[in-house]
């Protein structure tokens, strides 16, 4: 009852509002009965393993978008977005297979695993914010589609990092003024 009477006043407040919750077993009835219940729009953080991603498509498919009758939550696939997390190259599971294998939901983009990113998470570092020094390019790479290219650098113990973040998101217009 608390979270839903703060969530009420931060809709007066706030178009957008992100709950961040664990799925761990002790706290399911937190997401099931205040979070879930409460969304528009569900983003779902995967790491490169085939099994994880395997147990995301089984969770989705039984608890989220299966029906209220079926024990689900019966949210529309097309409100679930998928984000690759400590994504990393050669290593067997990447981008295209989570893609394949989460291909009934929105494929948000990746986080990279990279040693500044390593060093940043212990250090407990924003470095997305931090430390970008170029906006290379913002392009709009289809009618709906905009691509963000930045470069981050950082020095440590007298090492210079250097970084380049793209991410690529689809996007809308729409005239909410009337």
């Amino acid at each position: 009852r608390f979270y839903t009477e703060v969530l009420s006043l931060l809709k007066l407040h706030y178009d957008y509002i992100f709950i961040d919750t664990p799925v761990a077993e002790k706290f399911h009835s937190l997401f099931r009965d205040f979070a879930l219940p409460n969304t528009d729009y569900l983003i779902v953080p995967v790491t490169p393993s085939k099994q994880t991603v395997h147990n995301t498509y089984m969770w989705l498919n039984s608890a989220v978008i299966a029906p209220k009758v079926a024990r689900g939550a019966g949210m529309s696939s097309q409100n679930i977005g998928i984000v690759l997390n400590r994504a990393e190259d050669n290593v067997g599971y990447g981008e295209l297979e989570v893609m394949e294998e989460l291909r009934n939901f929105n494929f948000l983009g990746s986080v990279p695993e990279t040693k500044e990113w390593k060093r940043a998470n212990n250090e407990g570092e924003l470095i997305a914010s931090k430390n970008i020094s170029v906006i290379n390019s913002i392009v709009q790479t289809s009618a709906t589609v905009c691509t963000v290219n930045a470069q981050s650098r950082a020095e440590r113990d007298n090492t210079m990092y250097e970084t380049i973040l793209q991410a690529a998101d689809t996007f809308a217009i729409s005239d909410t003024s009337g």
